[in-house]
């Protein structure tokens, strides 16, 4: 270049950015538009003015979030004095509560009426809930055994009354038939439920039912 030659300047299209951290969630470049795919990007990797890119939240996080931090790259390769942060605003969506590994009550006894309380519920039946920890029991149908009977406190519970819901500190009378055991190794459904969060959020697919074994006596 002679003295009174201009370097020409590329403006916008020359500028880069470098990743500086990712903090938190997964930050990708778009490699392929059919069939759409993308690639994590790790620190210290340039973003160009063609670049398409994505970030992924952290599962479950909700408010404000710092995904990443960058710094500007000019056509010299000089780096900007300022590392910036980029911030999202990340809406609150609630998560259906899920359940565990159920398996069946214990201990009722032939022709007594049997006390189900919802911590024996989460005992046996156990769900879980990201936002709120702990779920409540939506009774969805009753066993349909001949001769039974269901209460929740003084409440006879019957299909017109469903579905209802058992909340912490409350509890079932179920009444099974008379004679009824499991002495041949049969266990017998109550009634069926569905996981209920504090937000009103269902637990996804078929109801649960609960099943009983029930001690024989003379």
């Amino acid at each position: 270049l002679s003295d009174t030659e201009e370097i020409p300047d590329f403006g916008a299209n020359s500028l880069r950015f470098i990743v500086k951290n990712i903090p938190s969630g997964t930050l990708q470049r778009r490699t392929s538009v059919s069939p759409l795919l993308y690639a994590d990007v790790s620190a210290n990797e340039q973003i160009g003015s063609n670049d398409v890119m994505r970030w992924l939240p952290p599962q479950n996080a909700y408010g404000r979030i710092q995904g990443f931090s960058i710094v500007a790259l000019d056509g010299d390769n000089v780096e900007s004095v300022t590392t910036l942060p980029v911030y999202f605003n990340i809406a609150s969506q609630n998560d259906l509560p899920t359940w565990g590994t159920t398996t069946f009550l214990p201990s009722a006894v032939e022709d007594q009426p049997y006390v189900i309380t919802h911590s024996m519920l989460q005992q046996y039946f156990p769900g879980s809930d990201v936002e709120n920890g702990t779920v409540n029991y939506l009774i969805t149908s009753l066993g349909g055994l001949p001769g039974t009977s269901l209460k929740k406190g003084a409440q006879t519970i019957t299909a017109a009354n469903l579905p209802i819901v058992l909340y912490p500190g409350e509890f079932l009378t179920w009444q099974p038939p008379t004679d009824l055991n499991s002495a041949g190794g049969t266990r017998y459904t109550a009634f069926s439920v569905k996981l209920v969060d504090n937000d009103n959020g269902v637990s996804a697919g078929n109801a649960v039912d609960v099943t009983v074994a029930i001690a024989s006596v003379n």
